[in-house]
């Protein structure tokens, strides 16, 4: 994880590598241990730096307990194929001091070794890579890192992909402020009807009040972007003492632009949470943002959003709430 601090000592290791290091696996499997419990993950019936690469990074991204090695002949192709995973930021490393900037500038969490730089070498480099913590040195700029992610999964989707949420949640209420700050999110556009609340209420829950009050004290601004009229949208706002968006005409752009400049914050660090996919996730995509799914707060909908929802759960595998 990007903002992790800390060093990789005591954490899983998963312990990847291709047929060129089979003669030196035993070795560097006791070297390892020293470290942490060691997992080894590739496949017995192919050998191969693609294969290991994508078995080790799937175990590795997102989880702040684990760390990859990865070892192939020169350690560029594992490095390349282990880039390709959102969350996995793999270093290939050559010598100490590689290693000891891929952590204090880079925060890697996957290290790639060259079998060909030879066992004393690569166990200096392990050392270092597994002993040098994380102390969050330009942590603003390694969090741009997701706006890529998010930009380059988003252009490679089928079209129906597009709405395919980041996160799912039942309610907003459990949408808390460490799901956020450790995704780099300081903003989070809200949509009001279906979301915040139901689409006939006219009171916020107090819950609902609550959890954005926990937002706004944790740095987190919101504002709701709504594609109600001001009518409807602005007494909420108020209640809630946040700016808001009527109009919005989401999955267009515009409204969600205007969200942003709101809060004054690049799409990259913020989130957009609705219940509706053709509207709150697929607009949310369109401007690069994290998305969040939550079930509608009621059952009782206006007749467009009923119309809409038989498609929604045909693209979304029948996985929406009605």
């Amino acid at each position: 994880m990007l903002e992790q601090l800390g060093a990789h000592v005591g954490k899983r290791i998963v312990f990847g590598f291709d047929r060129h290091l089979l003669p030196e696996v035993d070795g560097y499997l006791a070297q390892l241990a020293a470290y942490g419990a060691v997992v080894t993950d590739t496949d017995p019936e192919r050998l191969h730096y693609l294969s290991s690469a994508e078995r080790v990074c799937r175990r590795v991204r997102g989880r702040p307990d684990a760390v990859g090695v990865l070892a192939c002949m020169t350690g560029i192709g594992v490095s390349i194929a282990a880039n390709k995973f959102g969350g996995v930021y793999a270093a290939r490393c050559l010598s100490v001091a590689d290693a000891e900037m891929a952590r204090t500038i880079n925060n890697a969490n996957v290290l790639c070794l060259a079998v060909a730089s030879g066992a004393a070498l690569n166990a200096a480099i392990v050392d270092a890579f597994m002993r040098t913590p994380y102390q969050g040195r330009k942590l603003h700029e390694l969090l741009g890192l997701r706006r890529f992610e998010r930009r380059t999964r988003d252009r490679g989707r089928h079209r129906l992909g597009a709405t395919e949420p980041d996160l799912r949640f039942a309610t907003v209420e459990q949408i808390g402020v460490p799901t956020l700050a450790s995704r780099g999110i300081t903003g989070l556009l809200a949509d009001l009807d279906g979301t915040l609340l139901g689409d006939r209420q006219d009171d916020v829950p107090g819950s609902v009040a609550a959890w954005v009050g926990g937002l706004r004290a944790a740095g987190i601004d919101v504002c709701i972007v709504s594609n109600s009229g001001p009518a409807r949208v602005a007494p909420v706002a108020a209640a809630l003492d946040v700016p808001f968006v009527a109009h919005a005409a989401k999955p267009l752009r515009r409204g969600i632009d205007a969200g942003l400049r709101a809060l004054g914050r690049p799409a990259n660090d913020v989130a957009l949470v609705g219940d509706q996919l053709f509207t709150d996730v697929w607009g949310g995509r369109r401007s690069h943002l994290l998305t969040i799914l939550v079930a509608p707060r009621s059952s009782d909908q206006a007749l467009l959003t009923r119309l809409k929802r038989p498609l929604e759960r045909l693209v979304d595998g029948g996985r929406v709430a009605s």
